[in-house]
C-alpha cells in the first residue's frame, strides 16, 4: 500500500534484516512448540530462527524476541511435529539457563 507509513518506520528505526529459509522457520516452529509449549506462525518464527541459524548474533545482547500470532493451522503444527528432529536438533537459545533473565510472557 503506497500510503502506508509502514516503510519508513523501517527505514528510521530496523538497523538490520536477516533472511531466513523456511527449514529455519520450520525448525523455529518446532523448537518452540516442543520447548516453550507455545503454537506460533511462520511470522513469529522469523526472529527465532533468524537467532538459531546464526544470522542474528545476540550473544551477549540483551535481547527481546516478540512470539505473537498463531496463525498456522493444525495439520501444519502436526506435520512439524511428525517431522521433528527434537529433542536432537539445535534449538537452544542464547543464555537459556535456570538463572538467566529469559522468559516468555
Amino acid at each position: 500500500d503506497p500510503d502506508s507509513p509502514t516503510f519508513e518506520i523501517v527505514r528510521q528505526h530496523v538497523r538490520r534484516i536477516a533472511v531466513v529459509s523456511e527449514d529455519d522457520l520450520r525448525e523455529a516452529i518446532r523448537g518452540v512448540g516442543y520447548h516453550e509449549k507455545l503454537i506460533i506462525e511462520g511470522a513469529a518464527a522469523a526472529s527465532i530462527a533468524a537467532v538459531l541459524s546464526g544470522k542474528l548474533d545476540v550473544r551477549g545482547k540483551r535481547v527481546a524476541i516478540v512470539l505473537s500470532g498463531a496463525n498456522i493451522d493444525l495439520p501444519a503444527v502436526e506435520r512439524f511435529a511428525q517431522r521433528s528432529q527434537l529433542p536432537t536438533s539445535n534449538y537452544q537459545l542464547p543464555n537459556k539457563t535456570p538463572n538467566s533473565q529469559f522468559q516468555i510472557w
